[in-house]
């Protein structure tokens, strides 16, 4: 079996979100094997100093125990393209695996762009690195039904910023710009314009 993984947003040596990190994963644990002990993430994570400056993604492999933590600078990716890929499959992504051949595949079906929109049995899920929020005359939405439901995710909803909602493929098309979230990318950080969608219908 794959380890799980939290990928930990840290800025010039402060964790962000981390309550809501060690929620999934301890919540992960329990369905999975049964754990009721709690991580104290932060016990673990204890920041080197050439990582106390800067962007820093904190990377925690666990399962019924932590078996790494690494840390790394990061930059926001460039994205410019998004292209639709539509699958039948059922997808199993709704606890973060390190492993992830399903949506490796999907990934590799992008034609040349930079990232995918996922759409399952008719309905938006997410991208493949990211949560995706639709925006549209001021207003953000978020798909009701993600393979994942990410941090950054669970953040904007709980400030009411994002409304859930289904979201068909052929409504794309019907948004201005998507964002593209998640725990190291606060919306409004990647946004593409409708036009640099490819596969709408």
């Amino acid at each position: 079996m794959s380890l799980l993984v939290e990928s930990i947003k840290i800025y010039n040596g402060r964790i962000y979100n981390i309550a809501l990190h060690e929620a999934r994963a301890n919540q992960a644990r329990a369905a999975l094997w049964g754990i009721t002990q709690k991580l104290d993430l932060r016990k673990h994570i204890i920041i080197p100093d050439t990582c106390k400056t800067g962007l820093v993604k904190c990377r925690v492999c666990y399962d019924t125990s932590i078996r790494e933590i690494t840390y790394a600078p990061y930059s926001v990716r460039q994205i410019r393209t998004l292209k639709i890929i539509e699958t039948e499959e059922d997808l199993h992504y709704s606890y973060k695996w390190a492993d992830r051949p399903q949506l490796d595949r999907l990934y590799g079906l992008r034609d040349g762009c930079d990232e995918i929109i996922i759409v399952q049995h008719g309905l938006v899920t997410d991208a493949y690195y990211y949560n995706l929020v639709f925006e549209k005359d001021g207003r953000y939405f978020t798909s009701m039904k993600p393979l994942l439901a990410g941090v950054q995710r669970a953040r904007l909803l709980k400030s009411g910023k994002i409304t859930p909602i289904e979201i068909s493929a052929s409504h794309i098309a019907n948004y201005n710009r998507i964002h593209l979230i998640n725990a190291l990318t606060p919306m409004g950080r990647i946004v593409v314009e409708r036009s640099d969608v490819g596969g709408m219908k």
